[in-house]
């Protein structure tokens, strides 16, 4: 991937998405490749190896040189991109992929739900036991039963309400 895309225009690339993909674990080193891609063609703009800052190093001097005015990156919430966008992109938006904040958002609404639940007396908890993925599915697609439920514990759990209605 390297040689393929050694060289390619970044001259009129306005949109970037940037990922690294998991490729090895090796000695109990884990091995990982960065890809940044136009995502207006689709086009693999450049490969590296690792992942954060020092993987994006070689794809500076590649948009410095370019002069390309990118408006917007797509990344997850790595720190290490965060940084390396608002340093070497300071113009442009950052967006954060859908996969990554509903991950976060799930993870703060388990959180609510534990510490609810361990404030609970035993009705109350039994009320709530087995009932986690009805508040992280979408209310979209839930059958009218299950849905009346959720309604139903987010009246009785009102914090817990609060929180999954975000």
């Amino acid at each position: 991937l390297q040689k393929k895309y050694a060289h390619v225009s970044l001259k009129d690339v306005k949109v970037i998405g940037i990922d690294e993909i998991f490729v090895s674990r090796r000695k109990d080193k884990e091995q990982y490749i960065t890809v940044v891609r136009d995502l207006e063609t689709g086009t693999i703009l450049y490969v590296g190896k690792g992942k954060g800052l020092e993987a994006m190093e070689a794809f500076n001097s590649s948009l410095k040189h370019s002069k390309a005015k990118v408006e917007l990156v797509t990344m997850d919430m790595s720190r290490a991109y965060i940084s390396w966008a608002q340093e070497n992109l300071p113009d442009a938006r950052i967006v954060f992929d859908h996969f990554h904040l509903i991950k976060m958002m799930n993870e703060k609404l388990d959180k609510v739900r534990r510490r609810i639940a361990a404030s609970l007396d035993e009705d109350h908890r039994k009320l709530l036991k087995n009932q986690r993925f009805l508040f992280l599915r979408n209310v979209e697609n839930l059958e009218p039963d299950a849905k009346q439920l959720l309604d139903n514990l987010r009246k009785v759990f009102k914090d817990l309400g609060d929180t999954s209605m975000m």
